[in-house]
């Protein structure tokens, strides 16, 4: 079977061995077990001067054949000279190409997804570090799911690797704290983030200049958990503030945080580390134990009978392990926790029990 790229033009060379030149030929286009009915598509051609070969083309138009079609296979009736012949099955792919983003609305990378069709098989498919699928399909409409992270054997190469270089630069320096910088212009652009790289939305803080005086208002950062302040040129610090109307006095207790140090600067006790389970039918795993370890402490819990734990937790990253299956999940904020809900949610696949493959979905 051969693969066509559905929009574009299939040239069809049909020999002609025997017949006059100019002599029609008629070229019906079928689906495999439609050769009883009525063609897709009917095309004439005539032997060309020479009489050896009849030329024509056909483009296949997923939008203008999905209502008469049950798919993209199809075969090419040829009827010349009295004679009657069949061409062997051509199927038609067209390129699906996107950028998936999790819950949280980053780069879903090195993840494992399913291609849910609106008609045919559902495809399964791996993103890419920068979140991407690339992957020829039949034509059609598809609804994408994530499933779970895609083991080391199963992870691809970046289909753009100027665009991953440029977004694992992006992410170490997210990593590392703020992006904060006096550019061109003189605009101090800080994006706070917690530990796990979820923006600080809504945080009220003030900036300082180098001897600790305050630059202006405090102000608050946007949805992104970005700030900016028209400054001068110079090195500047970030405190974060109580809400409004709070004592903004400082005492000397208040931590800070200057150009490339990171500003996350809530004690240990401000963060969670909140997860929920679920099993393959989708039902909430209770009663089950959970250990979590992070560079800095570890503790064992179990889940209640909505599949959840939480704990205060220092501010990193944890390897969270139910049932011989490990997830990565990160403390976030109590006030995070309180306003968005579960910010971890993995689904455990059949025979994850018994030490099976399990799949996350961090939101």
């Amino acid at each position: 079977m051969s693969d066509l790229i559905a929009g574009k033009p299939l040239n069809i060379a049909v020999p002609c061995a025997g017949l006059a030149p100019g002599s029609p030929v008629t070229i019906k286009v079928f689906e495999p077990n439609g050769l009883g009915g009525d063609p897709v598509e009917t095309l004439q051609a005539k032997v060309d001067d020479e009489g050896g070969v009849a030329e024509t083309s056909w483009t296949y138009d997923y939008s203008k054949y999905k209502e008469k079609t049950h798919g993209a296979v199809f075969v090419l009736l040829v009827e010349g000279g009295g004679r009657v012949t069949l061409s062997e099955p051509i199927e038609f792919q067209e390129l699906f190409d996107a950028k998936i983003q999790d819950e949280a609305g980053h780069p879903a990378a090195h993840r494992e997804v399913v291609l849910h069709a609106d008609r045919g098989e559902n495809i399964p498919a791996v993103t890419d570090a920068t979140g991407r699928v690339k992957k020829l399909v039949p034509p059609g409409e598809y609804h994408v799911e994530l499933v779970g992270h895609a083991p080391k054997e199963k992870q691809i190469p970046p289909h753009d690797p100027d665009e991953a270089a440029a977004l694992a630069a992006e992410a170490a320096a997210l990593e590392a704290g703020a992006l904060a910088a006096a550019e061109a212009g003189h605009e101090l652009w800080v994006q706070l983030v917690s530990v796990g790289g979820t923006p600080l939305r809504n945080e009220r803080v003030q900036v300082v200049d180098a001897s600790g005086e305050p630059v202006g208002d405090p102000v608050v950062a946007d949805d992104d958990g970005v700030v900016r302040v028209p400054v001068d040129e110079g090195e500047y610090a970030v405190r974060i503030l109580g809400p409004e109307g709070t004592d903004d006095a400082d005492d000397g207790s208040a931590p800070q945080a200057t150009e490339g140090d990171a500003l996350v600067n809530e004690p240990a006790l401000s963060h969670v580390l909140a997860c929920r389970f679920f099993d393959a039918s989708g039902q909430p795993i209770a009663n089950e134990s959970v250990s979590a370890r992070s560079d800095q402490d570890s503790f064992s819990l179990t889940t209640d009978q909505a599949g959840r734990i939480e704990q205060t937790a220092s501010p990193a990253a944890y390897d969270v392990t139910i049932r011989g299956q490990t997830f990565k999940a990160g403390a976030v904020l109590v006030g995070e926790k309180a306003a968005q809900g579960d910010p971890y949610c993995f689904l455990l696949a059949d025979g994850a029990s018994d030490g099976g493959a399990g799949g996350g979905s961090d939101g």
